[in-house]
């Protein structure tokens, strides 16, 4: 976000605003934070440095600790594009070549090195460290090695690999404060009067995910279960992991924090020794506000005001007790969708201002511009997101056999497997669904409304006509994948590549988001962009529900070119009520097409498999595409599969040049637990106008 501005004081400077992130998972937060940028005489300028992210999770500190190199170039030095080594690695990583010389950067950023203590000693440990391919690494990029050691030691210093409060070893886990203290220091050149900073992060949202309360049973550690081997929410150490983000507050005392959470947080309950329930939340922000009681010090700490960046002035808590019976909990809460983001993310998200940078002014004044702007008219469309990415088909991994057993298919079989097998597929299912009236086109809705305009014909018979429709749509769309597929992969051999064919989604394009997700990312290829490989049975299911959700869109606009008062949610309510036509495929339309499952319980089937609606925002992106993607199947029929990581990326608001390191499985981990970077740069505006303001 560029934010123009005409006058420069000192409170501008480039990098002149330090914050801390902990609980950081790959990012999320810290990127919002560090790409916010002012304009002023001609020139960027990015206000916020990070100088400590914290996080337990290797991979994902790994993530955290390639980004800060990436950040040294892009919003530190203000390149305009990746600089070559960052191309060249993660083009090495994509291509699995061991043997570029690029792919020792990410020894270069964690190897294990004695204490150095300047540059020159840096570098001497390197050689020392990696040898033969130091010489070659340094000879490459002979041009460039200077920026690229400087740019290693910043990542080396400001990313931790550090469980708060956690485990017995003292160099990664336990205490923080020493380590801000140190980065403090070393932002602030020894100056002991400067030690304000923004405090960022959410403690791991496990315990008060509603998702995760319903599926918990007597299969997890015993300290969360009494004695009848039942889950305790008040024994589970993740529902009071908070008290580590208090502790960082009391030692440290930072002008602002922004602690961030899940919506199951708002209904989660805590239970006292009298059997009373008191609200998670309400909990959380009466000790937020004074860390110190909280924690039990027997010295006085800062306080501070906890307030909503929605309503501000009219939801915040600054001691009066009262006032936390007045306060509506969902004041606090912010969907991701109402501010850009292409998905229906439910976060809470709670500002915390000490109290001492008030005085002086009014606090009804301070807290009413302390919000997120007007969130009218953002809404971003999975098709607007994501259609530009190069299409992909998906691999076949394994097969089901007699009783839904799976036979794995060999890595070399499975694209040219696949390429015999989806036509097939598709063929199949053709021939399973019965054959609607063909006279019943989608053009043939107009005639139905028509012949009764105030729709007094019989509602079972509407509904059974229009179902009609919709099932030759369903068919034609079929059909039409079949032949596109056949005809895309005829007469080739694996590696299949797409070749000009390009996915219309049908959905407008945006400038603003595009240009997020493009920036700085010249010279790149498309990042952690590959399809998973599936099951026939399920490739079956992802082709049809892809089919069903194009063809209920183009009956549900056809809807409202006949009704042109009818919004999209009017036309999806006159389908479901009136007709009794479901916007998603349920169990009875897999069995009519023959694709139910093999096991009985249909009950948990019914919502397993989600098709990501191409006009509208996606559901939320959780770390649960990790294990199978049938939450998260593509859009487009002709591609068949569930959604790549830079997909979910898009989804999430990472910009293209954000590489996420390790596995398959840990870098979609890493996305679905991510904040969105494109909300975070929302609230960064907010915390730079308090920053200037207060300060």
């Amino acid at each position: 976000m560029l934010l123009a501005i005409d006058f420069i004081s000192q409170v501008y400077m480039h990098q002149s605003i330090p914050f801390v992130d902990i609980f950081a998972g790959p990012g999320g937060l810290s990127e919002g934070f560090s790409s916010f940028s002012v304009a002023t005489s001609g020139e960027d300028f990015y206000p916020f440095r990070s100088i400590i992210s914290a996080e337990k999770e290797e991979s994902a500190f790994h993530t955290l600790r390639m980004r800060a190199f990436l950040r040294f170039f892009i919003y530190n030095k203000k390149y305009d594009c990746p600089p070559e080594i960052y191309i060249d690695y993660v083009t090495a990583k994509t291509n699995n070549e061991k043997k570029s010389p690029a792919y020792i950067l990410a020894d270069i950023l964690h190897v294990e090195l004695e204490d150095y203590k300047t540059d020159s000693e840096f570098k001497t440990l390197l050689a020392g460290s990696l040898r033969d391919r130091w010489q070659n690494f340094s000879k490459d990029y002979s041009d460039e090695l200077d920026d690229i050691l400087n740019a290693a030691l910043h990542a080396r210093e400001e990313v931790k690999h550090f469980e708060l409060g956690g485990g017995k070893n003292t160099s990664n886990s336990g205490d923080i404060t020493p380590h801000i203290a140190i980065a403090l220091r070393r932002f602030n050149n020894n100056e002991a009067s400067k030690n304000d900073f923004i405090l960022v992060g959410g403690p791991p949202c496990q315990a008060y995910s509603n998702a995760g309360r319903s599926r918990r049973s007597g299969n997890v550690k015993s300290y969360t279960c009494d004695e009848s081997g039942e889950y305790v929410f008040d024994r589970d150490p993740r529902a009071t992991l908070y008290k580590e983000y208090l502790k960082v507050l009391n030692q440290n005392e930072p002008a602002f924090f922004v602690m961030e959470n899940v919506r199951g947080m708002l209904s989660a309950q805590f239970s006292s020794e009298n059997g009373t329930k008191e609200p998670v939340w309400k909990r959380v922000v009466s000790e937020l506000h004074n860390p110190s009681k909280s924690l039990g010090s027997n010295t006085s700490g800062k306080k501070y005001t906890i307030t909503s960046l929605v309503p501000g002035k009219d939801c915040y808590y600054d001691g009066e007790i009262e006032d936390l019976d007045r306060i509506d909990p969902r004041d606090f809460l912010l969907r991701a969708s109402d501010y850009g983001v292409p998905q229906h993310r439910d976060r809470v998200i709670l500002l915390g201002i000490r109290e001492d940078l008030l005085e002086g002014f009014s606090k009804q004044a301070v807290l009413s511009n302390a919000k997120l702007p007007s969130t009218e008219n953002h809404a971003v469309s999975v098709g607007t997101a994501i259609n530009d990415l190069p299409p992909l088909f998906s691999t076949l991994s394994s097969m089901a056999e007699l009783g839904g057993k799976k036979k794995s298919v060999k890595a070399s079989e499975s694209e040219a497997k696949w390429k015999v097998l989806v036509p097939q597929l598709i063929r199949d299912i053709i021939s399973d669904i019965e054959h609607p009236d063909s006279t019943l086109s989608l053009e043939s809705i107009s005639n139905l409304m028509s012949e009764n305009e105030e729709l007094k014909i019989d509602d079972r018979c509407l509904s059974d006509k229009l179902k009609e429709v919709l099932q030759h749509r369903i068919t034609e769309l079929l059909s039409e994948t079949e032949r596109k597929i056949s005809t895309l992969t005829a007469d080739k051999e694996p590696p299949f590549t797409l070749g000009d064919y390009q996915w219309k989604s049908g959905q407008p394009s945006s400038e603003l988001l595009s240009n997020w997700y493009k920036a700085k990312s010249k010279g790149l290829p498309a990042i952690n962009h590959y399809s998973r490989g599936h099951m026939d049975t399920d490739l079956a299911r992802y082709v049809y529900i892809a089919c069903y959700a194009v063809a209920y869109q183009d009956m549900q606009e056809k809807i409202r070119s006949v009704f042109p008062s009818f919004d999209a949610m009017k036309a999806r309510d006159f389908l479901s009520k009136k007709c009794r036509i479901s916007d998603r495929v349920n169990i009875d339309h897999l069995k009519e097409a023959g694709l139910q499952p093999y096991h009985q319980n249909t009950q948990s089937f019914v919502d397993r498999f989600k098709v990501q609606r191409a006009e509208s925002p996606s559901t939320t992106v959780t770390c649960h595409i990790s294990k199978d993607g049938h939450y998260y199947i593509h859009p487009d029929p002709v591609q068949c599969r569930s959604l790549t990581v830079r997909e979910a990326a898009r989804l999430q608001t990472f910009p293209d040049n954000y590489f996420f390191e390790g596995k398959p499985t840990q870098q979609r981990t890493q996305v679905g637990n991510a904040v969105p970077p494109y909300l975070a740069l929302h609230i960064s505006n907010v915390l730079f106008s308090l920053w200037n303001k207060l300060l």
